[in-house]
């Protein structure tokens, strides 16, 4: 049987919301993620299902407000020295927050309301007035605040343009423009200034879980695997300090 096009609308909205949340992290990488409110925390790729020996990281699509930076770590060495930009909450990125809650309830409530309720066409045109209304206004907010945001230019063009073009992206707004910071710091001196306790634990247990994974894959007695143990044990001390 082959779904109406109600449900094929509804299907389509949800799979660009999921393929653009979606991001392929190397083995080295990692997420510091943080809502409006509460601690950060670290989020890693899926190590159990890799696609292309990369780790396909989905963040929680029920909270498209939450700031999240991508950041790489050294695996084989340590840190470097100070980083030219750190991970920060960004009070003008944290504005758009009730833009993308907007939009994400008039797309994934509002709408199908429309189309599977009795609420009907009024319901549903509704839903799309207040999703295009809602992902204008953001935008304008982004041109207005671009030199807090740190977008100009290129990056800017493109995504207003996706987002205008493809509504569900719009939802993810606020992860779009963590993604367009060039942020230096490694993710393990993030981890160390920003988690603490079980967080921390667990961030180290992952990259911990990591390097066992490229020690294995290694040459036995090659210069990296050397650095690889030597770095393990940096972890394993720093873990137990």
């Amino acid at each position: 049987m082959i779904p109406g096009p109600e449900v094929l609308l509804v299907l389509a909205a949800i799979g660009l919301y999921l393929q653009d949340s979606l991001l392929l992290l190397q083995v080295n990488e990692a997420m510091m993620v943080r809502g409006s409110r509460g601690p950060w925390r670290a989020a890693f790729g899926s190590r159990r299902w890799r696609l292309s020996g990369r780790e396909p990281f989905l963040p929680n699509p029920f909270a498209p407000h939450a700031q999240s930076y991508r950041l790489l770590w050294r695996m084989d060495g340590a840190p470097g020295g100070e980083p030219a930009s750190t991970v920060e909450f960004d009070a003008a990125i944290a504005r758009l927050t009730p833009f993308v809650w907007t939009s994400w309830i008039a797309l994934f409530v509002l709408l199908p309301l429309g189309l599977f309720t009795r609420g009907g066409p009024a319901v549903s045109i509704a839903a799309i007035a207040i999703l295009y209304t809602c992902n204008a206004a953001a935008l304008w907010m982004v041109h207005r605040q671009r030199t807090a945001l740190g977008l100009d230019g290129k990056p800017l063009g493109l995504l207003t343009f996706e987002c205008i073009a493809c509504p569900p992206y719009a939802v993810n707004l606020v992860r779009r423009v963590c993604r367009t910071r060039d942020v230096s710091e490694d993710f393990t001196r993030a981890a160390t200034r920003l988690l603490t306790g079980e967080a921390l634990a667990t961030a180290k247990s992952e990259c911990l879980a990591r390097i066992d994974e490229e020690i294995e894959l290694e040459t036995e007695g090659s210069e990296r695997e050397v650095r690889l143990r030597e770095s393990r044990m940096r972890f394993v001390e720093g873990a137990q300090a």
